[in-house]
């Protein structure tokens, strides 16, 4: 069995039955083999002595498997794709395609997908962006995984030129059209700026104008807000959102508010995202000139229950912005017995004591009660009943913890 092979500047050692022909002598000597054995396996440097060969042994008669082994050859067969022509054999030597593991599966797709999928992210061989892919495609560029891809093998940067020019000819809109120079250009300012979008997108437009350039907020503003949603924030697009949202609030503080409906607009325009705007709605709530309702205050809860940096303990805070009921007077002729006493006393007298205390409020009907279950608790008759009741003594609970407290180091 005959077989010739162009191997051109491959460096690979050749195997012992292996014959290397390098100029016109090995050109010679290889002839004068076949035509003395017909059989026998040969590797051929210059393009001529390889075209020579076929000539010859389609001249003898001989059968004879005849391939390329450059670097091209190797390389399409094993990752069993077309090579680009812009990727030639120097190249594929110099950053060691060759050596590049071979994943198991084969991604799927043509020579820029493959490879763009084994050395940084599948979600690079998307053939077009879309709302729901837009995030992964940003986070994969931005990863320091590509960006040491990218610098030890540069021809993913022609690969990924090839990917950016099918996402603008594949886009169905013009958001996507605008997305994909911003990505070609810087994918991390990109992410700075959604990020700074996704967070400044309710307030009024001039204060994302104030953090990026005016020509760019224009398609920010075109971007899907489940495409800036997806998409985790970035630090630095944070802060430098947060100083428009701190010089909104600190406008905002200079009136106060004086109906629930200016809240809900203020409460509306916040994206949720961040402890800072928790913060400012707090302060602004604190200086109200109304009285919020337990609605209003749940929506408050509600959209910043996620949010990082704002506990669940300052979530439940915000109920004592709402005004509790007043407690219940007795009325005229009516007498209230122990239990009637201590469900006032739990569901009426300590939520709105507890309001009064925080906001500083005094209110003399309340006290006006208060003095009447004073005369009530203070009756003979009552102290007694009350405290020799396990029910309603505080005294019957204290001694029934005596044995577990004991044992704490606490009694």
């Amino acid at each position: 069995m005959i077989q010739i092979s162009y191997i051109a500047e491959l460096t690979q050692t050749s195997p012992p039955a292996v014959t290397l022909v390098e100029d016109d002598a090995g050109y010679v000597s290889a002839c004068s083999m076949l035509r003395d054995s017909a059989a026998g396996e040969f590797w051929v440097r210059q393009k001529h002595h390889y075209t020579w060969l076929q000539r010859f042994v389609n001249l003898s008669g001989l059968e004879a498997a005849i391939a390329e082994k450059t670097p091209r050859h190797r390389l399409a067969d094993a990752w069993q794709v077309a090579i680009p022509d812009w990727l030639t054999d120097e190249a594929i030597k110099q950053q060691g395609l060759l050596k590049i593991p071979l994943p198991d599966p084969l991604p799927a797709g043509d020579f820029s997908d493959r490879f763009l999928s084994a050395l940084i992210s599948s979600e690079l061989a998307v053939t077009a962006l879309t709302v729901k892919n837009l995030a992964p495609v940003v986070q994969a560029l931005c990863s320091p995984e590509a960006k040491a891809a990218r610098s030890q093998f540069p021809f993913l940067n022609p690969c990924l030129d090839q990917k950016l020019n099918q996402w603008q000819a594949q886009a169905s809109s013009g958001w996507i059209k605008s997305v994909v120079p911003a990505l070609r250009e810087d994918a991390q300012r990109l992410w700075q700026e959604v990020t700074i979008a996704r967070l400044l997108r309710g307030y009024p437009p001039q204060f994302l104008e104030y953090a990026v350039p005016v020509h760019r907020a224009a398609y920010l503003r075109n971007i899907p807000l489940p495409a800036l949603i997806q998409l985790p924030l970035n630090d630095v697009g944070v802060l430098q959102a947060s100083e428009q949202i701190e010089l909104f609030f600190a406008e905002a503080a200079g009136t106060p508010l004086v109906s629930a409906k200016t809240f809900s607009e203020l409460l509306a325009i916040t994206s949720g995202s961040l402890a800072k705007e928790f913060l400012g709605l707090d302060q602004l709530l604190a200086q109200a000139k109304f009285s919020p309702t337990q609605e209003l205050i749940t929506k408050f809860r509600e959209k910043f229950k996620s949010c990082p940096g704002v506990s669940s303990a300052k979530l439940e805070q915000l109920n004592q912005y709402v005004v509790p009921t007043r407690p219940s007077v007795p009325a005229a002729g009516e007498t209230w017995d122990a239990a009637r006493w201590l469900q006032w006393t739990l569901n009426e007298y300590v939520p709105f004591r507890h309001w009064q205390t925080l906001h500083r409020k005094p209110d003399a009907a309340v006290e006006a009660v208060v003095q009447k279950f004073s005369d009530w608790y203070l009756q003979p008759s009552n102290y007694t009943a009350i405290h020799g009741s396990a029910e309603s003594s505080l005294v019957h609970t204290l001694a029934s913890w005596k044995p577990i407290l004991s044992g704490s180091g606490l009694w």
